[in-house]
């Protein structure tokens, strides 16, 4: 997943981010023509176009080969996709779903692909994602819905995978830009508090332009209990939802007490319940301060969470997928190692360019250098770059080469002289040098009086 790109305009802070959100499968008739940009059903049972194939609402036909399936593709709804900063609130049906809309043309001109598992490698393509409308449907909530196109010798599994109800979940991949629903909060702090209620209103992510739908992604499974065939969703969400269970001959009303008891459980608290017996007095404040310290510890994960993933630039392969946190850290220590052995090779740049600069400079000269050297010297201590440390020392390398010799013959410092036999400081001057001179080639030669 790609570094969101954060900018300001008229401000308010606007992020520009990819998110991951479950989908649900959604039937249709057979015809294989376009449906209209915005569609209304009044019922989740599906139109028949064709009263020879009503009966198959999964999927139709078409030519070529290809199969094609309904599926919801995205909401109105408040969400929590999977981002960049890990999962966030997202409010999708901000403005009445103005940016989702957008999203129907975007889908109708590029066909995005559909992919597995949400990984960006073209092998893992099993088709692409065409016919898109605004739905408006009584039973669900409004969104976009499409077609999955798939063809028997392009991907016969996948094709068998959804024919049959084997791969009923999918996951849908969009850019936008989005802001923040409190301007004035600080973005980590505006992470951590996703979902909570601050100065009257939810902490979430306002949608404020689409960008594109990367691809669409068959999952295995997905948080949304929608997230499956669609005339399955709507049973599912008519059992979970609240007085639609009728109790029915034979059955009984759940044990309140023993599933207040296992709740306790979960949270940690420790206490015993029983039919009959009266709840403790401070059982719900105890229960309320477990959880909102689950909160605030699921906040900090998730900004944890989001610092890490951050990191994965530096231990991710090019073309790899993305890393989970526990690959990360597990690649960290490797990537450390090699970082020591680079700040090795960076101190050893910065020793030679001080070097070089102090020869070519100052100390040739065996004077202190001026205030302007000394800034000089500082910005080199202070370099991180190998590109201009290479760049000074190839500045200055030949210059203190011109002053004191080849590099090898070099001192590192002209305050050092080279000891005698004796352990005292030889010092010559220039007649001295001469005299040796002189001598030495008088006894080459032989030359003197006998």
């Amino acid at each position: 997943m790609t570094e969101p790109v954060i900018r300001m305009e008229d401000g308010r802070r606007v992020v520009t981010m990819s998110l991951h959100l479950d989908c649900e499968r959604r039937p249709a008739g057979t015809s294989a023509t376009r449906q209209p940009a915005v569609q209304t059903n009044q019922q989740h049972s599906e139109p028949v176009d064709d009263p020879n194939t009503a009966g198959t609402a999964k999927s139709s036909q078409s030519a070529g080969g290809t199969e094609r399936f309904r599926w919801r593709l995205i909401s109105a709804i408040q969400a929590w996709p999977y981002t960049y900063y890990g999962p966030q609130l997202v409010d999708y049906g901000y403005d009445g779903g103005r940016v989702l809309r957008d999203a129907v043309d975007h889908i109708n001109r590029f066909t995005p692909p559909v992919m597995r598992n949400h990984t960006n490698d073209m092998r893992e393509q099993v088709g692409i994602v065409d016919g898109a409308v605004w739905e408006e449907s009584s039973d669900i909530p409004a969104g976009v819905s499409g077609w999955l196109m798939v063809a028997e010798d392009f991907d016969p599994k996948a094709l068998v995978g959804l024919q049959r109800g084997f791969i009923t979940a999918g996951s849908i991949e969009i850019s936008m830009d989005v802001a923040q629903s409190h301007p004035d909060m600080d973005l980590g702090a505006f992470i951590e508090m996703q979902g909570r209620t601050i100065d009257g209103e939810l902490v979430r992510w306002l949608p404020m332009a689409f960008r594109r739908v990367n691809h669409f992604a068959l999952v295995h499974a997905g948080a949304d209990p929608n997230a499956r065939p669609r005339a399955e969703a709507a049973h599912q969400r008519a059992d979970h939802s609240a007085g639609s269970h009728t109790i029915q001959e034979g059955e009984s009303m759940p044990d309140v007490m023993s599933v207040l008891q296992a709740v306790c459980r979960t949270l940690g608290i420790e206490v015993v319940l029983s039919a009959g017996a009266p709840v403790p007095d401070t059982l719900e404040a105890r229960a309320t301060g477990q959880i909102n310290a689950l909160t605030q510890a699921s906040g900090q994960f998730n900004s944890l969470a989001a610092d890490l993933q951050a990191l994965s630039r530096f231990v991710i392969a090019q073309g790899e997928p993305n890393l989970t946190s526990a690959e990360i850290l597990n690649r960290l220590p490797a990537r450390l190692e090699l970082a020591a052995h680079g700040e090795a090779y960076l101190d050893a740049l910065q020793n030679d360019a001080l070097k070089y600069y102090g020869l070519a400079r100052f100390q040739a000269e065996k004077r202190d250098p001026t205030d302007l050297e000394n800034r000089q010297m500082a910005r080199i201590r202070q370099s991180a770059s190998v590109e201009e440390l290479r760049d000074w020392i190839e500045e200055y390398r030949p210059q203190a080469e011109s002053k004191m010799g080849p590099a090898g013959s070099m001192r590192t410092s002209v305050d050092e002289d080279l000891p005698t036999g004796s352990g005292t400081t030889a010092t010559h001057t220039a007649a001295d040098l001469d005299i040796r001179a002189a001598a030495a080639r008088l006894h080459q030669t032989g030359g003197g009086n006998k």
